[in-house]
């Protein structure tokens, strides 16, 4: 596996399986005749960005609206999306005296990075196109998925992510102020 340069370091969880089932599992709401169903809401808490979020689809409260339709609004985005990261760290570079540009996207920015870039890498494998026939029925687009180099193929020493689907450029070229750049 590629080493993750400094200061990232990987850490492999332990991880221990109990016989006691979890009350709120798919298996256990369903035990009774009762059909379980997926929510579209989440909880994000980040203490140090103050009170918690209520994200519905994507969005706080109910502004979702379909991809590349238009940006959400600033007051209905999470603070956790990648435009408002993108704009957190365009602001801290600003800060530090440097520019990151105009029509600078996000893709860019993150290509930019070596250390990040090579940190991603190794623990999820490089972004390849070509998704399973299953998974190719289930998405609207061809997303690239994560893989391990030939040599790593099925050896211990693969990325613990290996297999991940990406978002992709497709989704990740946009201006800090939300403009997709085709």
């Amino acid at each position: 596996m590629t080493d993750i340069p400094e200061p990232f370091r990987l850490t492999r969880p332990t991880v221990h399986i109990t016989p006691t089932p979890f009350p709120l599992s798919k298996p256990e709401v369903e035990a009774d005749g009762t059909e379980a169903a997926t929510s579209n809401v989440s909880l994000s808490y980040v203490p140090s960005l103050g009170k918690p979020e209520v994200i519905t689809n994507g969005t706080l409260g109910n502004a979702w609206k379909a991809p590349g339709s238009r940006v959400v609004k600033d007051k209905q985005r999470s603070r956790v999306c990648k435009l408002e990261i993108m704009r957190a760290y365009t602001d801290l570079l600003a800060d530090m005296g440097q520019e990151a540009g105009q029509d600078t996207t996000y893709v860019e920015l993150k290509r930019r990075n070596e250390r990040y870039r090579a940190a991603k890498d190794a623990v999820r494998g490089k972004a390849r196109t070509g998704l399973s026939e299953a998974w190719r029925k289930l998405l609207p687009h061809e997303f690239p998925v994560t893989a391990a180099e030939e040599s790593e193929e099925g050896e211990k020493g693969a990325p613990p992510f290996t297999g991940w689907i990406t978002c992709g450029e497709r989704y990740e070229s946009f201006t800090r102020y939300g403009t997709l750049v085709e």
